[in-house]
C-alpha cells in the first residue's frame, strides 16, 4: 500500500488539527454551552479523518470514486444545468483568475469573521458581520441589512443566553473596558 503525500493531504491534515484544537477548547466549556460545537465538531472529526485516509491512500480513493459515481440523489441534471450555466467562467486564464479571486474572497469573509469574533465577541460580531455580508457582497439594501442583523443577533442572544443559559465569547474588548 503507497501512502501519498500531496498539498491536499496536508491541508487536510491542517484541517484535522485545527478541528481538535476546536474540540479540545469545547471540552472547558460548560456542559450545555458545549452541545452545539460537540455536534459541529464531532461529525467535521470524522469526516475528515476519512478525507485524510482517502488522501493519504491512493487505492482507497479509488475505490471510493466507484461511489461516486453512481448517481444516488440523481442530481446529474442539475450539474449539468450548471456546469452550462458557469461554462463562461472556466474558459481560458481569465476564468481560472475569476474562480481564484472568489476562493480567496471567501477566506477573506471566514478571516474577517473570525478576527471579529476574537476582538468583539459574539454578540456583536455575527450580526456586525450579517450586516456586512448582506449589504456588501449580496448587495441588498440597509433596511434589509439591519432587518437579518438584528434578527440574527436576537435569535442568536434568545436561543443562547436566555434559553439554554449559555455564556459566549465575549471578546477582548470587552475584557479590555472591563465589563
Amino acid at each position: 500500500m503507497q501512502i501519498g503525500w500531496n498539498g491536499k493531504t496536508l491541508f487536510t491534515l491542517g484541517l484535522l488539527t485545527f478541528v481538535s484544537f476546536m474540540l479540545y477548547w469545547t471540552l472547558e466549556l460548560g456542559r450545555v454551552a458545549r452541545l452545539v460545537p460537540f455536534k459541529v465538531v464531532i461529525p467535521t472529526l470524522g469526516l475528515l479523518l476519512v478525507q485524510l485516509l482517502l488522501d493519504l491512500i491512493p487505492q482507497w480513493a479509488e475505490k471510493y470514486q466507484q461511489w461516486e459515481r453512481i448517481d444516488l440523489f440523481r442530481v446529474k441534471p442539475s450539474r449539468e444545468r450548471t456546469a452550462r450555466q458557469v461554462s463562461w467562467q472556466e474558459e481560458g486564464t481569465k476564468g481560472e483568475m475569476l474562480k481564484r479571486s472568489k476562493e480567496l474572497l471567501i477566506f477573506f469573509w471566514i478571516g474577517l469573521f473570525l478576527i471579529f469574533i476574537f476582538f468583539f465577541g459574539f454578540f456583536i460580531a455575527i450580526p456586525f458581520y450579517t450586516f456586512l455580508y448582506v449589504k456588501e457582497r449580496a448587495g441588498e439594501g440597509w433596511f434589509l441589512a439591519l432587518g437579518l442583523a438584528a434578527g440574527t443577533g436576537s435569535l442568536i442572544y434568545g436561543v443562547f443566553t436566555l434559553l439554554l443559559g449559555a455564556r459566549l465569547y465575549e471578546g477582548l474588548l470587552w475584557r479590555w473596558l472591563g465589563m
